[in-house]
């Protein structure tokens, strides 16, 4: 049999069963956001708290996450390589953590899912155009999780600094 045949079909089939686990995790997810309000909500609500003691002071810390998590989503957009992008989340990683972020925070488990959904896709060489059309929609998965990543953030930094107004184009 030829290699590349072979290879074609051990992605299909780890692409299938890494599928078939993101259904069941969002029928698990939908399930409990009937339950719950979305993120955004509860913001609204009241106000977020971190459940670790941050360090706000490492501003060359929070300056280089906020940029490798801009970074990753660049690269997602412009169809970079799997590697690529999971640089840039395990940066994002390394720098929450530095951050005083505990295993269990959002940030952290967002990265990771993040991390775990394009990591079946490192090192392959050779992406046909089923293979390049199913990590773009694994692409638009992990982007949503940095996004939650960036709003999470957000909302604490505007915490920290109850007078800073985030200035907008018009």
């Amino acid at each position: 049999m030829d290699p590349d045949k072979i290879m074609s079909e051990v992605i299909i089939t780890v692409l299938r069963e890494g599928i078939k686990e993101g259904v069941n995790w969002l029928k698990e997810r939908k399930g409990r956001k009937d339950e719950e309000q979305a993120p955004e909500e509860k913001a609204q609500a009241e106000p977020i708290k971190a459940k670790e003691d941050l360090d706000w002071d490492k501003v060359a810390t929070l300056f280089w996450l906020g940029n490798d998590l801009m970074w990753t989503e660049d690269m997602m957009y412009r169809g970079a390589h799997p590697e690529r992008v999971l640089q840039g989340i395990d940066h994002a990683l390394q720098y929450v953590s530095e951050l005083g972020f505990g295993d269990r925070s959002l940030p952290i488990s967002e990265l990771t899912l993040a991390r775990t959904v394009i990591q079946p896709f490192e090192g392959i060489t050779n992406i046909d155009d089923r293979i390049a059309n199913n990590i773009r929609l694994q692409y638009k998965s992990a982007d949503k999780n940095i996004e939650h990543v960036k709003w999470y953030l957000s909302r604490l930094a505007e915490q920290k600094e109850p007078a800073f107004s985030k200035l907008r184009a018009k």
